[in-house]
């Protein structure tokens, strides 16, 4: 091999010479395509991570992987290298609930992640299902995301409440997962019976997350109790790492003493754009078209959606807090709580009125208005419009920003902020994403 190396050489007119080297160890994978193989390739050199490698080669005809390394000990890492190349896959099956805004943007997402994420795991994910309040479009063999809508639009198929979960118990999986991206309670009052028999939820939706404080303790104690992981962190800040936080901390020893900040993307916007040259039910109706507010917009513009976002954070920090705690300020005049979204939109002539009279006064004084969350440790807690400086952290931001202050015993003269995009299809979408990436390591 050498000789035909160094005759390579000089037919090529490079110098060369032959040196022996000693005390030098070749590792070697050879299989039919492996260097095209992403689930190979990285468990190959996740297995040489740490160890004296000199050189790594690969074949172009792609059939070897080659990795020559200071003599040592090689036993334990031939033996990793098999247990990981030749282990046998988990089979993870992911059942998407919702397929409007962040459901499609998720698809695309995971479309482009899959491999990738297969890789770095280990694991298989594959798409089960996509399901809306109607219809549902299913294959244990699994569905190409990148044309699960499409496919649903003609092949999706009614189907009752009892015969799809049915459908899901009867799996072929290691686990099942179950992402809920709607904004559905009917969905949210399944997430018992998900626990009870083995699924896993990660979760877009808040009501789960802010349901009564006895409901709340209930799906987590059957979580818990079955082994099974409900994860969240999509609820509060979209993809910002906010509950994350919040909990390390907690499990860390520290002790949250109090939280606020602004909780909405969506009303962040709102309150930046409103300026006074356009009717606020204008801007409204522009938040969502582009999809940065709740299928319904009057959720966004009661304050539910940021009241329920503060008691999920305010639970997270180990705080027992009942959601009718809360003092919400509601931008949703009385007589457009009913009815249609274009009803609210036809009859938004008072909430006009309303907030310009609030902006002037405000500018009268310097100052700018802001929804803002509010939660202490004496269980104190609110939501509503607030006027703040100009130069104050929760005036000086971007459209769509969220920014959470966690003041603490650690943080208590300087409070921890979080800050960033906290509202839109992509960020939230990523949320979803995030939390599988974390469900993987859990398992």
């Amino acid at each position: 091999m050498a000789d035909s190396a160094l005759k390579l050489l000089d037919e090529a007119g490079l110098p060369g010479e032959l040196r022996l080297r000693q005390k030098l160890a070749l590792v070697a994978m050879v299989g039919a395509g492996v260097t095209r193989n992403p689930l190979h390739c990285h468990r190959f050199w996740q297995q040489l991570k740490g160890q004296p490698v000199e050189f790594t080669w690969q074949s172009e005809e792609g059939i070897s992987l080659v990795a020559v390394l200071r003599a040592g000990p090689t036993e334990s890492l031939i033996q990793g290298l098999h247990q990981s190349l030749f282990r046998a896959e988990k089979r993870i099956g992911l059942m998407l609930f919702g397929k409007g805004n962040i459901g499609s943007r998720w698809l695309e997402l995971f479309a482009r992640e899959q491999t990738t994420l297969s890789a770095r795991t280990g694991f298989e994910f594959i798409l089960a299902g996509v399901v809306d309040s109607k219809r549902s479009l299913l294959n244990y063999d699994g569905l190409d995301a990148s044309r699960a809508l499409a496919f649903f639009n003609d092949e999706a198929v009614e189907q009752d409440e009892e015969s799809l979960f049915l459908w899901m118990r009867a799996h072929p999986y290691d686990d099942l997962v179950v992402l809920d991206v709607t904004a559905s309670e009917q969905l949210a009052d399944q997430y018992l019976d998900f626990a009870s028999h083995g699924f896993h939820v990660i979760s877009a939706n808040k009501l789960a997350g802010a349901s009564s404080s006895d409901k709340y303790r209930q799906i987590h104690d059957a979580f818990e109790k079955t082994g099974r992981h409900w994860l969240y962190n999509a609820t509060v800040g979209a993809g910002l790492p906010v509950n994350h936080t919040v909990r390390d901390l907690i499990d860390s020893g520290d002790t949250i003493l109090g939280l606020s900040g602004i909780f909405s993307g969506t009303l962040s916007w709102l309150f930046l754009q409103f300026d006074g040259t356009v009717p606020f039910t204008d801007l409204v109706d522009q938040a969502w078209q582009q999809g940065l507010t709740e299928p319904d917009p009057r959720v966004d513009l009661s304050g539910k959606d940021v009241m329920r976002k503060l008691v999920i954070l305010a639970r997270e920090a180990g705080y027992d807090i009942e959601p009718d705690q809360v003092r919400v300020e509601s931008l949703v005049p009385a007589h457009c709580e009913e009815g249609s979204v274009d009803h609210f939109f036809e009859n938004g002539e008072e909430l006009n009125e309303q907030m310009l009279q609030r902006l002037e006064a405000a500018r009268e004084m310097g100052l700018v208005l802001r929804y803002v969350a509010r939660f202490d440790a004496n269980g104190k807690a609110r939501v509503g419009v607030e006027a703040v400086r100009e130069e104050h952290p929760l005036a000086a931001l971007l459209p769509c920003d969220n920014v959470f202050a966690i003041e603490s015993r650690w943080y208590r003269d300087n409070p921890l902020v979080i800050r960033g995009p906290g509202a839109g299809r992509d960020v939230t979408a990523g949320a979803i994403q995030s939390d599988i990436n974390r469900l993987a390591q859990l398992l």
